[in-house]
C-alpha cells in the first residue's frame, strides 16, 4: 500500500468514526488527509473503494502479524489470542466504542460484501498456519486444522456482534481458547 493511501485510509476511517460512513463525504476525507480532491480520487474511486482498501489493509496486517508469530515458534495460546485481538476485539471495539461503528459495520456489510468474504478465508488460512502444528491424528473428533480453523475464525467473528459487554466478549473468546487448546493438547 503507497503512503499516500494509507494515510487516505486513516484520515477516512477517522472521518467515519466522527460523521458516520452515510453522512462522511469525499471532500471531508480529502480535509482530513491533507490532499487536493483529484488526489483522493486518483487514489479512491469512492467511499466504497476506501473501504474496501481499509479491509484489504486490516488483513494484510492481520496475515504479517500471524506470520511473524508462526515464524517465532509462537504458542498456540498466543496465535488464538494475537487472532482474537483482529477478529473480535478490535472489531468489538468500532462497534461499540466508535460512535458510528455500527454504520461503519453495516456499510461495510453492504459496500464489501466480497471484501468481508475474502477476509474470513484469509483469517482462516492464517488460523490454520496457527492450528496446524498442535493437531494430532489423535485429537478427539478427528477434526483437520481447516475445520477446526473456519470454526474458530467464524465463532470469534460472530462474538464481536453478540456479545452484551466487552466482559462477556472476553469470557466467549476464553471458552473458545480453552476448547481449541483442549482439543489440540
Amino acid at each position: 500500500m503507497l503512503d499516500r493511501q494509507t494515510t487516505i485510509m486513516t484520515a477516512a476511517f477517522d472521518v467515519f468514526s466522527r460523521y458516520g460512513f452515510k453522512r462522511a463525504t469525499m471532500a471531508d476525507i480529502a480535509s482530513e488527509a491533507g490532499v487536493a480532491r483529484q488526489t483522493l480520487y486518483n487514489a479512491f474511486a469512492n467511499k466504497e473503494a476506501i473501504l474496501r482498501g481499509l479491509i484489504e489493509a486490516h488483513v494484510e496486517q492481520t496475515c504479517k502479524e500471524l506470520t511473524a508469530h508462526l515464524e517465532a515458534n509462537g504458542s498456540l495460546e498466543d496465535g488464538l489470542e494475537l487472532a482474537f485481538d483482529h477478529f473480535a476485539r478490535k472489531p468489538y471495539q468500532l462497534i461499540h466504542k466508535t460512535p458510528h461503528g455500527g454504520e461503519i459495520m453495516e456499510a461495510l456489510d453492504n459496500s464489501a460484501s466480497e471484501e468481508m468474504a475474502e477476509s474470513k478465508a484469509r483469517f482462516s488460512e492464517g488460523m490454520i498456519a496457527v492450528l496446524k502444528p498442535h493437531i494430532s491424528a489423535e485429537s478427539p473428533a478427528n477434526l483437520r486444522a481447516e475445520e477446526l480453523a473456519d470454526f474458530v475464525v467464524h465463532t470469534a467473528m460472530g462474538h464481536k456482534m453478540k456479545a452484551s459487554s466487552e466482559e462477556h466478549l472476553e469470557k466467549l473468546l476464553g471458552t473458545l481458547k480453552r476448547l481449541v487448546v483442549s482439543y489440540c493438547v
